[in-house]
């Protein structure tokens, strides 16, 4: 376990993570071995428990977080209350599931080749006896993912850390962390079972909810502020809406979330509806809105299927526009925007715009390198598609 990180008491959250010398972004923080890993399957894992030595066993559950009167427990052992397994093995399940709900986290390495996720590992989980300290965030500092395999965990600086400052990751995967403010702390409600405090969740405005100014001329942008229905001045000349503007903004993102809705629930079940129509016409709100990605996923993939390349490369575009936009949040720091880019220069590259290729290529590759180390196959994939041009 080499590690650049150490665990300790926080005044009102437990124990967490903090840096133990100034760090640089791009740093590894910590590179782990999992103390436990199983299939997410209940009893599969629960077998996979019992075969440890019970000092083992024992360790694991006196000094994971393990919060026995949380909902998930409790409906676990209302839900058991019947078995015919009621006895002192209930309750040592009852907590192994416990600290598994609140410390075990998926564990998939990449492929070798790059190519994505190795699915066969998808649903594994794993314990982590540093690692599992360090607490959320919306805006973390750091990464994470998983080396190989064996479950190695290694964690990653997004920026500059101070020394004793607190290490944040993020429980949510990044195109979650794209959410609204409400459905990113009701997720975390749903899956941790508790309110997100983070900076970002604080602040007076959602981030991913952004309109453009209204004033002629001006290529600034208002955010949607916590009171239902208002708006922030304009980032650029200040100008502020009228309650009847800022509602018709507010009216026009409703419509556009139901259509988006009723086109994935639409694709999701098989319906045999024609949507093409439908998903070509969807309007864009703003670069940064995070309802812009949804539509350029849909209409990358319907353009993909129709062998449109030029409106696939313009599809991409759209989606590319939020992290190259200038005003594009610190959370762009990810590997959603290292991927992101590398289809968009895929794309470039197929349709011979080899300058446009290199640049973006480039632009990946920072990204890449920023959060994985230099023999992660995402570096060496994408440095392999700069060298071929």
């Amino acid at each position: 376990c080499a590690m650049s990180v150490y665990a300790c008491l926080s005044e009102d959250r437990g124990v967490v993570l903090r840096a133990n010398h100034d760090v640089l972004p791009g740093e590894t923080l910590l590179v782990e071995s999992p103390v436990f890993m199983a299939s997410d399957a209940d009893m599969l894992a629960y077998d996979h428990f019992l075969d440890l030595p019970i000092p083992e066993q024992d360790e694991i559950l006196a000094t994971f977080f393990c919060p026995m009167e949380s909902r998930r427990s409790r409906s676990l052992r209302a839900k058991m209350a019947g078995s015919d397994d009621v006895d002192a093995s209930l309750d040592r399940f009852l907590r192994f599931r416990t600290v598994m709900d609140f410390n075990g986290f998926r564990c998939t390495p990449v492929l070798a080749d790059g190519s994505g996720a190795d699915e066969a590992f998808a649903e594994t989980v794993a314990l982590y006896n540093l690692a599992c300290k360090a607490a959320h965030s919306c805006e973390p500092n750091a990464s994470w993912y998983t080396r190989d395999s064996g479950g190695t965990r290694v964690m990653r600086s997004l920026m500059s850390i101070r020394k004793d400052d607190e290490v944040f990751i993020s429980y949510l995967c990044e195109s979650d962390l794209l959410r609204p403010t409400m459905e990113r702390r009701g997720m975390l409600h749903q899956q941790k079972e508790f309110c997100c405090n983070c900076a970002r969740c604080s602040a007076a405005v959602d981030d991913t909810r952004v309109f453009p100014c209204t004033s002629s001329c001006c290529n600034g942008f208002h955010h949607a502020r916590r009171e239902p229905g208002a708006l922030s001045p304009c980032s650029l000349c200040a100008a502020a809406l009228s309650e009847t503007a800022a509602a018709g903004l507010v009216a026009r993102e409703a419509q556009l979330l139901q259509k988006l809705n009723v086109i994935d629930r639409i694709l999701d079940e098989g319906e045999e509806i024609d949507v093409s129509d439908d998903i070509m016409k969807l309007p864009s709100i703003h670069d940064l809105h995070y309802l812009s990605r949804r539509i350029s996923r849909l209409q990358y993939e319907l353009h993909t299927q129709m062998g449109d390349v030029a409106a696939t490369t313009q599809a991409l575009e759209l989606r590319s526009a939020y992290w190259l936009h200038p005003a594009a949040p610190r959370l762009s720091l990810s590997s959603a925007v290292a991927l992101d880019l590398e289809l968009l220069a895929d794309a470039l590259h197929g349709s011979h715009q080899i300058h446009r290729a290199e640049a973006m290529y480039m632009q990946a590759l920072e990204a890449h390198s920023l959060l994985y180390e230099q023999i992660h196959p995402y570096v060496l994939c994408c440095q392999r598609k700069l060298a071929r041009l």
